[in-house]
């Protein structure tokens, strides 16, 4: 037989759990604020202060993710050597077209026959 005791204890623990149930469920919906923003904890490698040699590109490394390479990394890389390259071709842009030459060696050869 339970006694009124018992029944006392069980009342409280079923209210303590559903209180701790209530909280998670709040909790889970963003009730008491969001979470803080991930930290990102990966070696960032610095680029040199120099400008980029080829040997740079073949000597890069980069954090490995479990979906592959790590994005931000390759990213930096790729825009600091198009930046590069568009600085060290911009005056070939302002180069004289060249001279219309025919398409094939053989255009103006006389035909045999």
């Amino acid at each position: 037989m339970t006694t009124p005791d018992q029944w006392f204890i069980l009342g409280v623990f079923a209210v303590m759990a559903a209180l701790v149930l209530l909280g998670a469920a709040f909790a889970g919906a963003g009730r008491f604020g969001e979470l803080p923003e991930p930290v990102v904890d990966e070696y960032l490698p610095e680029l040199p202060d120099r400008p980029l040699v080829p040997d740079d590109l073949r000597t890069a490394r980069f954090a490995v993710r479990p979906r592959g390479y790590s994005r931000t990394q390759v990213d930096r890389l790729l825009a600091r050597a198009a930046a590069q390259w568009d600085a060290d071709w911009a005056p070939a842009a302002s180069w004289p077209a060249p001279a219309e030459t025919p398409t094939s060696v053989w255009a103006d050869w006389p035909r045999g026959g």
